[in-house]
């Protein structure tokens, strides 16, 4: 956590263990993964089935929704 306060990334990659998948999907209702997760400033989710990069400007305008 302190590294997260200090380097303040603008993105950040978890990587859920391959005995926990299945738990992970069930408790996040995500049937998919890489899972692309957007939150605001205040760390509250904005959407736990963002667009992925590549989806062009999808995501982008979904980050600057949750940076209002």
């Amino acid at each position: 956590k302190n590294g997260l306060l200090r380097f303040k990334p603008a993105g950040l990659a978890l990587r859920v263990p391959p005995d926990a998948l299945a738990k992970f999907q069930d408790d996040y209702n995500c049937g998919e993964v890489p899972v692309v997760v957007v939150m605001d400033k205040s760390g509250r989710v904005v959407s736990f089935s963002a667009p992925r990069a590549s989806d062009g400007n999808k995501l982008y305008d979904l980050l600057m929704q949750a940076a209002r």
